[in-house]
């Protein structure tokens, strides 16, 4: 076969014009095709017969960008930590033949019944940031990356403008999605179609740094909420094999040259990193908007994004680059979790803590439900490098809101946030507490999102809760946990585990 491979190739190069490859087979076309990734005949071919191996063409197209290992100026946070905090997820391979929905039509047939038309505009998280974002607007500012044309005139004194624009325009963009996914996918495929004719993200060095650390977050929280909801919903996109080609390319592209840290050319150098050794004390060296000192963000949120992104598009469109990429996002994140069951980067921020460390909920589900699928990893109860899972930190969550004395050994002094300033009346997180005030420490976080955002840990750690808010029918519950799950990546956990048939299995042990 090897030898006929090569005479093949031998003449088809010379005489591409005078071959049919109508008799060809898919295998043989798909084979040949990746030796000469250049050959119009073969893409063509490919096209037309719809095949997915045209992304393997396009990766043997940019190996000399993707190929060996990661530039460790690109990422210098996992980098000085990498051989300390590594996980039984490092070296996974992508599954042949993978995909993070099986049937896609019954899938879609359950976004119908549950969710078309109700999440109209004026509801849920539309319904509430519309006052700050024009929603009609703000997609031209995600296309651009680096404008803010959609903000109205009453946030126009934030710092950080350009990173407002764009993740609030996200959360209404998921919305607008799950309310109907016909128009919904159109802002979507915009978004992509865009950056792919104008090159965008083949300029984001020099936009960040021209733009700076609002830049970094914005472009990030885009990048993993586009890559993730084209993971998962890439088949209503009915994009070309050749420019899904073309998009996975792009991606892989800049996975591998995008520099987040430009002020750290010599790693370890101006702009620290976090303290995931010792993250339980690393978190009182941390910022909120501090561009020389890392700030929670770079600890928190970003990685979390970038974890879920690069998994679900690594394992959906079998590439490996993407999926090492998410790995590392997945195992810094992992990491942060210190040994007292505290998601340490987000628990430090004072009045705003609650809300904050329930950004994991989502995430921890959207990670387990795609590792746990191509790999049967139960990765809830995978413990980190500090002994603790993401499920005990998950729990211990909620024990901290009845409790929130607890938030005291991590309260940051520079943390000046106030998420609710309504509910707290100015007054400091020492003072509510010994007021015993839960509503104004609990700021954004509330039960009802925190147990519906994670169905896997919820319904099997605290199945009392799980049973007050579950519901097979849609409510305004079920609506808000969509909506705030889809801020997270662009997809929301409880419609990736209701849509593909999950169960739960509640665990009585523990309430």
């Amino acid at each position: 076969m090897r030898a006929y491979g090569f005479l093949l190739l031998a003449v088809f190069s010379q005489t591409s014009a005078a071959l049919d490859v109508s008799s060809w087979s898919d295998k043989t076309l798909c084979r040949v095709a990746k030796e000469q990734p250049e050959n119009e005949d073969f893409k063509n071919a490919i096209d037309l017969r719809g095949l997915s191996c045209i992304v393997a063409v396009s990766k043997a197209k940019s190996q000399g960008v993707i190929a060996g290992e990661y530039n460790t100026r690109l990422l210098p946070q996992y980098h000085k930590y990498k051989d300390i905090i590594k996980t039984p997820l490092r070296g996974l391979k992508v599954p042949s033949g993978f995909t993070l929905v099986d049937d896609y039509t019954s899938f879609m047939n359950w976004h119908s019944k549950i969710t078309y038309d109700n999440m109209r505009d004026t509801e849920f998280e539309i319904g509430y940031q519309s006052q700050f974002v024009d929603p009609d607007v703000c997609v031209d500012d995600v296309i651009s990356t680096i404008t803010y044309k959609s903000l109205f005139n009453n946030v126009s004194g934030e710092s950080d403008q350009m990173t407002t624009a764009v993740t609030k325009c996200h959360q209404m963009m998921s919305q607008r999605f799950s309310n109907n996914p016909k128009t919904g996918i159109i802002a979507y495929k915009r978004v992509l179609t865009s950056w792919l004719n104008e090159g965008t993200l083949k300029k984001a060095n020099k936009y960040r740094r021209r733009y700076d650390q609002p830049y970094d977050y914005g472009l990030r929280h885009s990048v993993s909420n586009i890559m993730a909801h084209y993971a998962v919903y890439h088949r209503s996109y009915k994009f070309t094999p050749a420019k899904h080609a073309d998009i996975v390319s792009m991606f892989e592209q800049w996975i591998t040259t995008y520099k987040a840290y430009p002020g750290n050319d010599r790693v370890g150098g101006s702009l620290n990193v976090c303290d995931l050794k010792n993250p339980h004390t690393g978190h009182k060296r941390m910022h909120v908007d501090s561009n020389r000192r890392i700030n929670q963000d770079h600890c928190g949120s970003i990685n979390t994004r970038m974890a879920v992104s690069g998994i679900y598009f690594g394992l959906e469109f079998n590439s490996q680059v993407i999926l090492d990429s998410g790995i590392r996002y997945t195992e810094m994140f992992m990491a942060i979790m210190d040994k007292n069951k505290m998601y340490s980067s987000q628990i430090s921020r004072g009045l705003c803590a609650m809300s904050y460390a329930d950004q994991m909920s989502p995430i921890i589900d959207q990670l387990d439900y795609a590792l746990n699928k191509a790999y049967d990893i139960d990765f809830v109860n995978l413990k980190n490098i500090h002994g603790v899972t993401l499920a005990e930190v998950w729990y211990k969550l909620y024990d901290v809101a009845k409790d929130p004395k607890q938030l005291l050994p991590y309260h940051n002094p520079r943390q000046t946030q106030d998420c609710q300033p309504n509910l707290t009346g100015g007054k400091s997180l020492a003072t509510l507490i010994e007021k015993k005030n839960k509503r104004a420490i609990w700021g954004a976080f509330h039960p009802e999102p925190y147990i519906l955002r994670s169905p896997k840990v919820a319904s099997t750690l605290r199945p009392k809760l799980w049973n007050t808010y579950n519901s097979d029918s849609f409510s305004v519950f079920l609506g808000g946990a969509f909506a705030a799950g889809n801020s997270a990546v662009g997809i929301s956990p409880l419609v990736l585990r209701k849509a593909t048939g999950w169960k739960a299995h509640p665990n009585s042990k523990k309430q």
